[in-house]
């Protein structure tokens, strides 16, 4: 399972993005996890190369268990 998480770094949303890298991690046995700096309010993850959750779109910040809903139904 690959996700890579795109955050803003100049909005500082570093914290965000290692929070939930580690809740990940926690979960997932076989995970690889990448944090990719960007701009622009950017907070967007990715699983297996597909868009779950962009922060532009719903304008707001994933909880946690969602990113993990949405990683399940992914999978599936």
């Amino acid at each position: 399972m690959q996700v890579s998480i795109e955050y803003c770094n100049m909005w500082n949303y570093l914290p965000n993005a290692s929070s939930l890298e580690d809740e990940l991690k926690n979960e997932y046995e076989n995970i690889t996890i990448n944090l990719i700096s960007g701009s622009g309010g950017v907070f967007d993850v990715v699983f297996n190369g597909k868009l779950i959750f962009s922060k532009k779109i719903l304008k707001r910040f994933p909880d946690k268990k969602e990113i993990i809903n949405l990683i399940n139904d992914a999978k599936d």
